[in-house]
């Protein structure tokens, strides 16, 4: 639960030091130690191909729909539990009903306050870590959610950096928990709306373990002001773990951005990475000596979602990740 106290943090800018008492977020691996992620859709299948068990499974959910009225939230974090893993749930702004993509101006006024109500439910009623990701690569202009146009322009006043700041702390106010009149309260500190979905009085009883992570790519696209990482920035009280994507592209990476989003102070998450498209064994070690050396990171989460990002195609690379994955550091378990 965050608390009326750390309302001023939340406004405070990047160097602002992690929140809190101090204690690390559910989930994080053993001193000296890396979780080993993946995104896929059977997570089992890239274990056997890099001989290695992944610990936490990335999944990408959609508002509503079954996620909902089946419980399919609730249903893939039981099954990354099955399967000793933790829950990496990515969340995006399109609606199920009607393929709407919510803007953040439409988000931080509550309109999805009930598909957030419910992932709530289902996340903190599994009493497991869980790891939320909303809206990823805000500064992205692929994004719907991102400010700016491919050319530079402004989206509009439903699409500012404001406005994501603003969803981006409703959900995780809603996210964690508690009850009906503590998240109405610290909606108020943040200056949001109330509920805007029934809930009972007694509210959603937390976890401890639902866990946000806020992760933009390390360099806006279009790389111009007002569109860089710390824009989006929510506040260090939203935040339980910082992240980055990053690509090898035409065997290059942006490295600077990794070293400016570590440079946040919280927990580290590299929430997508992959040679894209390229055979390239050198990125694959740089990502994992990179991980070793940063002592605050907590996962490196492979994105192996469509074959230009497949390691069954790049046997170089296959070869670096297995020798590399065996490394006592990334010997974790869930």
């Amino acid at each position: 639960m965050l608390l009326l106290a750390l309302a001023g943090a939340a406004l405070a800018g990047p160097s602002t030091p992690a929140s809190g008492s101090g204690t690390p977020p559910a989930g994080m691996p053993p001193a000296g130690h890396v979780r080993l992620g993946v995104g896929i859709a059977k997570p089992v299948d890239f274990d056997r191909l890099t001989h290695h068990h992944h610990d936490v499974w990335e999944t990408f959910n959609m508002l509503g729909g079954v996620w909902v009225k089946y419980g399919r939230f609730g249903k893939e974090i039981d099954q990354a539990t099955a399967s000793h893993r933790i829950a990496l749930m990515t969340l995006g702004a399109t609606r199920v009903s009607d393929r709407r993509k919510l803007s953040p101006g439409a988000l931080a006024h509550g309109i999805a306050d009930g598909v957030y109500i419910s992932y709530s439910e289902q996340a903190n009623s599994r009493n497991v870590p869980v790891w939320i990701r909303p809206m990823q690569e805000m500064d992205g202009y692929w994004m719907s959610y991102c400010a700016f146009n491919a050319n530079g322009s402004r989206k509009g006043a439903n699409y500012t950096t404001t406005q994501y700041r603003n969803a981006f702390r409703r959900i995780a106010i809603i996210m964690r928990g508690g009850t009906k009149a503590q998240i109405n309260t610290e909606l108020g500190a943040a200056h949001l709306r109330p509920l805007q979905a029934p809930l009972a009085a007694s509210g959603i009883t937390p976890s401890g373990q639902v866990e946000m992570l806020w992760n933009p790519q390390g360099r806006g696209a279009p790389n111009v002001r007002g569109n860089q990482p710390k824009n989006y920035w929510p506040g260090a009280a939203y935040v339980d773990f910082v992240g980055d994507d990053l690509y090898s592209q035409s065997f290059h990476a942006y490295w600077p951005g990794m070293k400016a989003l570590y440079g946040y102070g919280k927990p580290f998450i590299l929430g997508e990475w992959a040679p894209w498209g390229n055979d390239d064994p050198t990125f694959v070690n740089e990502v994992f000596t990179w991980a070793r050396n940063h002592p605050r990171t907590a996962a490196i989460v492979y994105f192996a979602y469509g074959s230009p990002f497949s390691l069954g195609n790049k046997p170089k690379s296959l070869a670096a990740y297995r020798n590399q994955a065996a490394r006592a550091a990334f010997n974790t378990s869930v």
